[in-house]
């Protein structure tokens, strides 16, 4: 099954799998070189699982521009990755007409959650693809 046709379950399925190697991995008796090679190999099967998810996925910075823009994400919007790495995801993406307050409670939101980060924000927004 190639990695695109992955359903929810399965990816679920993989990150549980993930978790476990991870806890594998903070007991007692794992060498740094050991620990830090494993590391790298989830770091990449979870890039890996990201990238090829069924699902629209980007992650922006605290300024708003992108810093992860799936390959759903470029197949739904028309848009390469390497297009929209770095531009900032209002401007690109947001219509003019109802966008004007959205940077806005973006910044608000970041500014009220500063403490608590890492955090998951999901927003709603109609946006703009490209013809």
């Amino acid at each position: 099954m190639k990695s695109d046709d992955k359903t929810r379950e399965q990816l679920l399925k993989e990150i549980d799998i993930l978790k476990a190697k991870i806890s594998k991995l903070q007991k007692p008796g794992i060498g740094p070189k050991k620990a830090k090679k494993a590391l790298l190999i989830e770091k990449q099967l979870s890039e890996n699982i990201l990238e090829t998810a069924n699902a629209f996925i980007l992650t922006l910075d605290i300024k708003a521009d992108i810093t992860l823009f799936n390959k759903f994400a470029e197949k739904l919007t028309g848009y390469k990755k390497e297009e929209v790495l770095g531009k900032n995801w209002f401007d690109l993406f947001i219509p003019k007409r109802i966008g004007s307050k959205i940077p806005e409670v973006f910044s608000n939101v970041l500014k009220k959650c500063r403490n608590s980060l890492p955090m998951k924000i999901l927003f709603y927004v109609k946006m703009v693809l490209r013809d």
